[in-house]
C-alpha cells in the first residue's frame, strides 16, 4: 500500500462497518488523541454515517477510510497498525460471545490489540498476554487507555512478543488437528 499516512502511530480497525462495533466511539476518542491516526479498512452499513462524524468532528486529515480491499491485501494494511482494535458493544449474544477473525489477523501479524471486555475476546488477551481488555468505554477514558498503550514502548514490544507467541498457537494448522480428530472420533 502506498497510503500515506499522517502519523506514525495507526490505530487499525478491519472489518464491517456495522452498528455496535464501537467504531462512532473509537472516532469519538480521536478528538482526545491528536498525535494518532485511525486507520479503518472495510465498508458497510454505518460508513456513510461514521464518515459524517469525522467530518463533524474535523478529524478528515486523521481518520482514513480505506474502503473494502481485496483479501490478499488486508494483510499490507494490518502492518501499518500500531494497535489493532475490536470494540464490540456487548449488546446481544452473538457480540458477547464474539471471537472477530481480525483478532486473528492482528495477531498474525504480531501487532498488539486492544478488545471489549467480553468473554471470548477478553480471554485470549490475557491469556497470551497480546494487548489489552478496555477498561472504560467513554471516549476520553478509551483515549487516554490507548495512548498510555501506544506510547509506552517496552510494553508495546511485550505485547508484540506475546502476539508471536500467541500467533504460533493460534492458526489454522493447530486447529486443522482438532478438527480432523474431532471427525475421525
Amino acid at each position: 500500500t502506498n497510503l500515506q499516512l499522517p502519523s506514525s502511530k495507526v490505530i487499525l480497525y478491519q472489518g464491517t462497518l456495522n452498528v455496535h462495533r464501537g467504531l462512532d466511539m473509537l472516532i469519538a476518542s480521536m478528538v482526545h488523541m491528536p498525535d494518532f491516526c485511525l486507520l479503518i479498512v472495510g465498508d458497510g452499513p454505518m460508513g456513510a454515517a461514521l464518515e459524517q462524524q469525522v467530518r463533524d468532528s474535523q478529524l478528515e486529515q486523521r481518520v482514513l477510510f480505506v474502503g473494502q480491499v481485496a483479501k490478499e491485501e488486508v494483510a499490507a494494511y494490518t502492518q501499518l497498525a500500531t494497535l489493532g482494535v475490536s470494540l464490540e458493544d456487548d449488546v446481544c449474544a452473538n457480540y458477547h460471545f464474539a471471537l472477530p477473525n481480525k483478532l486473528f489477523d492482528y495477531i498474525q501479524a504480531e501487532k498488539p490489540v486492544l478488545v471489549s471486555n467480553v468473554p471470548e475476546m477478553a480471554a485470549i488477551v490475557q491469556k497470551y498476554g497480546c494487548g489489552e481488555v478496555v477498561t472504560n468505554r467513554e471516549p476520553q477514558a478509551l483515549a487516554t487507555q490507548i495512548v498510555q498503550m501506544c506510547n509506552d514502548a517496552s510494553l508495546l514490544d511485550k505485547y508484540k512478543v506475546n502476539s508471536k507467541k500467541a500467533a504460533q498457537e493460534l492458526c489454522w494448522e493447530n486447529q486443522e488437528e482438532k478438527l480432523l480428530q474431532v471427525y475421525e472420533r
